[in-house]
């Protein structure tokens, strides 16, 4: 059973021959370099099916400006392509989690703005031509 027919079978109560394994995420990128310093070629995908995704299909389109509040010696305060302001640690970035300060959406008028600037239903704007 391939991949693709092992989702499809999940995502239609169908028998399959396992459950769809997927490492959204992978290691942080710090782990993965020093695995590297310890011989790991790169090449494992730990037995993960393989997942395409599209992107944008439920982020916000148009994203928002990726851009740094404030910054200090520690931390950096951003507002991420989603619109969430967040406090990250500069030492690991791409390994500890960040502080989330704020969300684009708090009150429902909010959320009406939100959904009629950002979450165009588009197919074709949100996944491109490829």
């Amino acid at each position: 059973m391939t991949d693709r027919e092992c989702l499809y079978a999940s995502m239609n109560y169908q028998t399959r021959d396992r459950h769809p394994y997927w490492d959204l995420f992978g290691p942080w990128q710090e782990t993965l370099e020093r695995w590297k310093r310890e011989g790991y070629d790169g090449k494992d995908d730990f037995g993960t099916d393989r997942l395409v995704q599209v992107r944008n299909i439920f982020s916000p389109y148009p994203p928002f400006e990726k851009k740094v509040i404030s910054e200090d010696e520690n931390h950096r305060i951003i507002i991420n392509e989603d619109g969430v302001m967040m406090k990250e640690f500069k030492a690991k970035e791409k390994s500890s989690m960040p502080q989330f300060l704020k969300f684009p959406v708090e009150t429902r008028d909010e959320f009406r703005n939100f959904w009629k600037q950002r979450m165009n239903s588009n197919h074709d704007l949100r996944s491109g031509s490829d």
